[in-house]
């Protein structure tokens, strides 16, 4: 194995490491601060409802509750309520 192969697996084996602490960190950030992320997703659709002036609400709430099912996806493997998209 040449020695740039070496530093590659060294390099990939740090960066996965670090990828699944990251995602541990994001999990545990979403666990402790759901109810507050919910909030904000809410507010922000509501906003985005408010300036598209209706046209566009399908839309937001679809990609209202594909956001919240994302987030959520790391909250322990629980479940979003409410997770069915609206209209």
């Amino acid at each position: 194995m040449s020695k740039f192969d070496e530093a590659f697996e060294k390099f990939k084996g740090s960066s996965e490491d670090l990828a699944r602490e990251m995602k541990e960190r994001a999990s545990v950030l979403v666990t402790e601060n759901g109810d507050k992320i919910d909030d904000a997703l809410e507010k922000v659709r509501d906003k985005a409802k408010e300036m598209s002036k209706g046209k566009y609400d399908r839309k937001i709430d679809k990609a209202h509750a594909v956001a919240k099912e994302q987030i959520h996806k790391l909250d322990k493997g629980q479940e979003p309520p409410n997770s069915t998209p609206a209209g």
